[in-house]
């Protein structure tokens, strides 16, 4: 029982890897959670990293294109809302805090 539990997760935790902010989440883990949540978040760095072929922390658009970073490719203009031509981690921390915040607050608000 507990292999099937565990090649069932498998695929919810790589579907989900976008779903939450793996960077940054205002979200109260459920205990126990942690571990995923940083597992999740050292593998989309090591992404980030393997595709920032330059090694400058600067991922153009071409690198998150080939590096299979699809999210942050279809969303790149909006994270580099500088128009540097360029994110970093820590825009697309940015990026994903005001997308969360921006869905808390459309599922506060209630229909008047």
């Amino acid at each position: 029982m507990f292999r099937r539990f565990l090649l069932f997760q498998l695929p919810v935790g790589l579907i989900g890897a976008f779903a939450v902010s793996p960077l940054a989440s205002a979200q109260t883990p459920a205990p126990g959670a942690e571990g995923g949540q940083q597992s999740r978040a050292q593998a989309f760095i090591a992404r980030f990293e393997a595709a920032n072929t330059t090694h400058d922390g600067h991922l153009t658009l071409e690198q998150a294109q080939a590096g299979h970073l699809p999210m942050i490719a279809k969303n790149f203009s909006a994270i580099d809302k500088d128009g540097k031509g360029y994110v970093t981690l820590s825009d697309i921390q940015a990026w994903r805090h005001a997308r969360a915040e921006q869905r808390r607050a459309t599922q506060g608000a209630t229909p008047g």
